[in-house]
């Protein structure tokens, strides 16, 4: 969806310094109609496409995943994944 921009003017109040104080400010606000929501039901998987990267860290809480979750993962070269909010053996070398 795109990004509309409107343009507008506000007066200046008492907030504004010196000179600007009753005068018209300009200004650009930004607005977005968002599509509807997916219907893909939520998967316990994730798709990693590693660029020039040799580790990263996923956190599962912020991710939305469990400590079993399935990578589906795709590099230029070795690729250590390790899963932050699980046991320190949640390691896995790609």
């Amino acid at each position: 969806m795109p990004v509309m921009c409107f343009p507008g003017a506000v007066k200046g109040g008492t907030n504004c310094p010196g000179e600007y104080q009753g005068n018209l400010q300009p200004y650009v606000s930004q607005s977005k109609t968002w599509g509807p929501v997916s219907s893909t039901p939520a998967s316990d998987s994730l798709s990693i496409t590693g660029t020039n990267v040799a580790t990263m860290t996923i956190d599962v809480i912020r991710a939305h995943v469990d400590c079993n979750v399935h990578l589906a993962v795709t590099s230029d070269g070795p690729l250590t994944v390790t899963l932050a909010g699980c046991p320190s053996s949640t390691t896995a070398f790609f």
